[in-house]
């Protein structure tokens, strides 16, 4: 993986900014818990000695505005955007549809799932996308398969023929 472009403090403070002026919310930063929250990725790149992908640093960056909650108000929807804002300015595109990046993201800030799982989605989500096939094992607690699935995306000719979009839900280990 090259060298990502990291998230500034103050790109995080304007963004919050930004979204007190159209959404509201109470005025409030802690700074010692942003910088910390900031850093998380890059302690999280160096843990896994650079074995992570860019979506992994992205649910980074979210999970640490979730765990740490640096600002008065919106954590969660700062948790959010600057996730998606790494993506951005690092030059690759969130996978799914809103509604489903916003179903996995709500999943993450309840603990439903963690970082590592909400990483993985959105990498079988990005082969998918590019027309690729995902094999998923649904598991029970001793380990034992319950089901395998195979999704695969339809050829984008066949699926504008058809004229419906094509759902997929979230694999599970």
């Amino acid at each position: 993986m090259k060298r990502p472009v990291w998230l500034l403090n103050r790109v995080a403070l304007a963004a919050h900014r930004r979204q007190l002026a159209e959404h509201g919310g109470a005025p409030g930063v802690d700074f010692a818990l942003l910088a910390l929250a900031m850093g998380w990725p890059k302690t999280v790149l160096a843990f896994t000695d650079g074995r992570i992908s860019l979506f992994g640093l992205a649910a980074a960056y979210s999970e640490a505005v979730l765990r740490l909650r640096p600002f008065a108000s919106g954590n969660e929807r700062m948790a959010w955007l600057l996730g998606k804002l790494f993506l951005a300015v690092n030059g690759v595109e969130a996978p799914a549809s809103v509604a489903d990046q916003l179903a996995m993201f709500g999943a993450l800030r309840a603990g439903a799932i963690d970082r590592v799982r909400y990483e993985r989605w959105m990498l079988m989500r990005r082969v998918i996308d590019r027309g690729g096939a995902v094999i998923g094992v649904a598991r029970d607690r001793a380990g034992r398969v319950l089901r395998v699935g195979v999704l695969r995306r339809a050829p984008v000719r066949a699926a504008a023929r058809a004229g419906a979009a094509l759902a997929v839900p979230m694999l599970q280990d």
